[in-house]
């Protein structure tokens, strides 16, 4: 009897009633900002929960960050972006790219039989400070396809390059390709142009300009066909997967400007001389 009237004494509560609602806004790089919204306790004692909720992380779908559900069509949908909290304005939660991937669909979609799969990775620093690692995966044509070079660029032969009006009389601008699996050789080549590339543009670039290159449809994968075009043309590239390593420590305002129209001018970055220490023997340890 006397548990009974302990279990009656009990009162279940709702643990919502403790909740409060915050709203998501992704940075202005991308389409659309309102992101739904994310729940949290409420502060109480030393607990605050405007800080407590910075560093939460959010993975969201780059196609329903580019474009409105409504109009959506699966554009983009092969990548997911996530975004991590850096700044509380009022009930409102300012985030910040944190990195982007293939999905599984996306990534299996370039293992094929009868293909080379080239993989590759590299580090480097943005202008303004943030530490990335990206990761590219890119596809060698089959065997049994036949290429066609058009502009420059090599394509999959379709019905209307076969019907190109210029394509009887130049058969040299129109050449056929048949290629399978890449020699060794050629993997390394190709593997060390695609780390040159992605550096050089990482470490030219500021942080908010290389992801607005990055969530553009084939941007690093159409220069980086380009580059390795000269030693085996490739059908397929794409950036596989995206790492933020460490962001600078006053990013503040930083993060205001990228959901900020107005510009903050967060100064010139200064290039150091790195300077090199000598010990015994001849060795060097940079």
């Amino acid at each position: 009897m006397e548990k009974a009237a302990k279990e009656e004494r009990k009162k279940t509560v709702d643990p919502f009633t403790k909740k409060e609602w915050y709203d998501i806004k992704a940075p202005k790089v991308f389409k659309v900002h309102d992101q739904g919204t994310t729940p949290i306790t409420k502060s109480s004692g030393n607990r605050i929960a405007s800080e407590v909720i910075k560093g939460r992380q959010f993975e969201v779908n780059l196609c329903d960050l580019s474009e409105e559900m409504a109009t959506s069509k699966g554009t983009n949908a092969d990548r997911k972006v996530k975004l991590i909290v850096d700044e509380v304005n009022g009930t409102e939660l300012l985030t910040n790219f944190h990195g982007i991937e293939l999905t599984r669909e996306g990534v299996c979609d370039m293992i094929r039989k009868g293909h080379s799969l080239i993989e590759a990775h590299c580090e480097g620093t943005t202008t303004d400070g943030y530490k990335l690692r990206i990761f590219v995966i890119g596809r060698s044509p089959n065997k049994d396809e036949l290429f066609m070079k058009e502009e420059g660029d090599w394509r999959r032969k379709s019905s209307s390059s076969a019907r190109h009006p210029d394509y009887k009389n130049d058969r040299k601008k129109h050449a056929q390709l048949k290629i399978g699996y890449v020699q060794m050789a050629k993997i390394r080549a190709i593997r060390k142009k695609m780390v040159e590339y992605v550096y050089d543009k990482i470490t030219n670039n500021s942080f908010k300009d290389f992801v607005t290159n990055l969530i553009t449809y084939d941007y690093y994968g159409r220069e980086i066909r380009k580059q390795c075009r000269g030693i085996t043309p490739l059908e397929h590239v794409a950036i596989k997967k995206v790492k933020v390593i460490s962001r600078p420590k006053d990013n503040v305002d930083k993060v205001r400007e990228l959901h900020d129209d107005s510009k903050v001018d967060t100064g010139k970055p200064v290039h150091r001389e790195r300077k090199t220490k000598n010990f015994g023997g001849g060795g060097k340890f940079n």
